[in-house]
């Protein structure tokens, strides 16, 4: 009985020293592991692939259970474009590791680098639902839809998100977009005043404001909304030029049209949608022949949409009716003969 109660104390008195000898060579591996990741950083800085790939696959054999190192290993796979070994990989951490949110992020980038993007989306999906907190797959799922053309499943996502984020803004602002690419206009100016309300130093959301309210015919709205972008972004040359078209087409302030539309020229001699607003200055303030000229060369630049290359015939249909008489040139001004370029052009304007 003695005997039987010594060795019951003898195996009890072992295991705190075993579990604390587990504990030590459990520190070691993940201390080893974190090595070999820092050696393949290391190697990777100097463009030394197969080393860094052979340092990763080291770390991630020193400890199998782990779901990052797995992870590592796979993006080192997918770096040098090993797909196949990139994917079962991946997997392999998710087998570890289900509500590992990133991994499926991975998993859609290693089918989308060989364009099978509905096996892309099909991770997405997964990662979705099983982790459905996390918002960076709700917005690569998003864009992916928009890429395979769908957009009916990317506003059903979207309107989701802003219901389970409501101050998300990269859904409230992509939303938007989304409502003005389909001409839902009234939504799309709901969802930027949303986007305004939350965050009112956004530009783009100005911008894109700018072009909802112009669609609406809400011109006095439009060109504010237009000026608050350009005063957040100067450089934004798309909202200057949607600025003294809105001018050009009410007829006012034309001075000012054409100090904007100058101003879009010199950043984009060779935009037809500039060159249109410019044409457009110089045909309301009756320079007909030199509004020809220019929209020729719009014309020359042979737009890809076939609904701007109607509207610029369109308008050199009307410029041409202005005018009243033939107009020949002998050829087109290139973008290097106008004065835009290098601020030679000068004054044109001889409205009132």
């Amino acid at each position: 009985m003695v005997i039987k109660e010594s060795i019951i104390r003898g195996r009890t008195a072992v295991r705190p020293y075993l579990f604390c000898l587990l504990v030590l060579a459990a520190g070691c591996a993940e201390r080893t592991a974190s090595q070999y990741l820092e050696a393949a950083q290391a190697h990777e800085s100097r463009g030394e692939s197969g080393a860094a790939l052979e340092a990763l696959r080291a770390a991630a054999a020193v400890v199998p259970g782990d779901a990052f190192y797995q992870r590592q290993l796979g993006l080192g796979y997918l770096h040098l474009g090993r797909y196949a070994e990139a994917a079962s990989t991946l997997e392999r951490a998710l087998e570890l590791e289900p509500h590992y949110a990133d991994v499926y992020r991975d998993l859609a980038a290693v089918f989308q680098a060989q364009e099978m993007k509905s096996a892309a989306i099909g991770w997405l999906e997964r990662g979705t639902k099983q982790v459905p907190g996390y918002e960076p797959l709700h917005r690569d799922l998003v864009e992916l839809q928009l890429v395979e053309d769908r957009p009916d499943e990317a506003l059903r996502i979207l309107e989701a998100a802003v219901e389970r984020w409501p101050d998300a803004l990269w859904a409230h602002f992509r939303l938007a977009q989304l409502y003005n690419q389909l001409k839902l206009f009234d939504k799309a100016r709901s969802a930027l005043e949303t986007v305004l309300g939350i965050e009112p130093g956004i530009a783009e959301a100005h911008a894109l404001l700018g072009n909802v309210l112009y669609e609406q015919e809400a011109y006095d709205d439009a060109a504010e909304a237009y000026r608050r972008a350009i005063a957040l972004n100067p450089r934004d040359h798309g909202s200057t030029n949607n600025l003294a078209w809105l001018y050009a087409i009410q007829g006012i302030r034309l001075k000012e049209a054409q100090r904007l539309s100058l101003r879009s020229l010199q950043q984009a001699p060779d935009s037809p949608t500039y060159l249109d607003t410019f044409a457009e200055i110089l045909y309301r303030t009756a320079q007909y022949e030199r509004a020809i000229e220019v929209i020729r060369h719009a014309i020359s630049l042979a737009p890809e949409d076939p609904a701007l290359r109607d509207h610029l015939q369109n308008q050199l249909d009307k410029f041409m009716a202005a005018y009243g008489g033939s107009v020949d040139r002998g050829g087109l001004k290139g973008a290097e003969d106008w004065g835009w370029v290098d601020d030679t052009y000068g004054p044109v304007f001889q409205g009132g």
